[in-house]
């Protein structure tokens, strides 16, 4: 009989079975379906995102405690490192952190990063001891915040547009929260929390990739300063600048000879009125068109949907 422990890499450690298991704050995931005397987790000095698997019949019960891959709730915290080394089944999961920074009403700065192991539904914060729901917002301009998705870059401008209403588990988004609301009621220093229910928890490399840069999510700590990191105000992706926290996002170089030290942030909301159609148009006095798909990646026969055309984003 024996346990597993897992780190934020996946590496895994095994132990032989004792009753009480203390786990510290570097294990993310803890095994013991084949450690059924081990009934006791003393999580003291344990990271608050560990998960626990075990079997059906184990006594072991609260939250983040899989059991035959089903767990009843699942809780998650912003900062601390996330590791499953098996997909399985939340009844409820909850993901929360306290912004840091906020984006003002020209969107030019205060941005944050996002990135989820699960498709989040929902989100909402408390004021004043009332739980208060929080839209993210959709192509009408309705909303409370932005959750913006990587759809193509223009040399070092990156280019984010709105996801759709339900998020996508392991894809890294832009992530936009006011410190007021529609309302007037200020939620600034709250706790936002994003949540499902019945969700599929899911650990994948989580990455949207471009012509020359692509946009990656971590699950870890990471610090590199070959990386593009949202500077201190979150108006741009910079390098050598913060390390990365667990469940936000970043820019890595495609081709290592790239030398742009600042990729900046374009945000735009994808409405009928701003797609351009063109019929067959065929280039004049000698110019041949360029095209990209909304992923930044160069298409020579471009079939129906949208495209970018010589830096125009046009719908065939």
């Amino acid at each position: 009989p024996h346990y597993v422990t897992y780190d934020a890499a996946g590496n895994a450690t095994i132990y032989l079975q004792t009753a009480t298991v203390k786990p510290d704050a570097t294990v993310c995931a803890l095994d013991l379906t084949n450690a059924p005397a081990t009934t006791n987790i003393d999580t003291s000095s344990a990271n608050p995102n560990l998960l626990i698997f075990t079997t059906k019949d184990s006594p072991l019960t609260g939250d983040n405690v899989v059991k035959d891959s089903q767990a009843e709730r699942v809780v998650l915290t912003d900062g601390h490192p996330h590791f499953s080394p098996y997909p399985f089944n939340a009844r409820h999961i909850t993901y929360t952190r306290t912004p840091e920074v906020y984006f003002d009403v020209n969107r030019n700065k205060g941005w944050s990063t996002l990135v989820l192991p699960f498709a989040a539904t929902g989100c909402q914060t408390t004021i004043d001891g009332e739980v208060t729901p929080l839209k993210w917002y959709d192509v009408n301009n309705n909303g409370e915040i932005m959750v913006a998705t990587f759809r193509y870059e223009n040399g070092s401008e990156m280019e984010f547009t709105l996801p759709e209403a339900v998020l996508t588990a392991c894809h890294p988004y832009l992530l936009g929260i006011p410190e007021q609301l529609s309302t007037g009621k200020s939620i600034k220093n709250l706790p936002i929390t994003f949540y499902a229910d019945n969700a599929d928890v899911v650990f994948a490399k989580a990455s949207v990739t471009g012509l020359y840069y692509k946009m990656m999510g971590t699950m870890q700590p990471v610090s590199n300063p070959n990386i593009y990191v949202l500077d201190n105000s979150g108006s741009a992706f910079v390098k050598a600048a913060n390390p990365v926290r667990p469940f936000h996002a970043y820019f890595s170089d495609i081709y290592p000879d790239m030398t742009t030290a600042r990729l900046t942030i374009k945000f735009g909301i994808e409405h009928s009125s701003g797609i351009h159609d063109l019929d067959d148009q065929q280039p004049t006095d000698g110019q041949h068109d360029i095209y990209y798909n909304i992923n930044g990646q160069r298409v020579t026969k471009p079939g129906k949907g949208i495209y970018i055309v010589n830096g125009k984003k046009v719908v065939f």
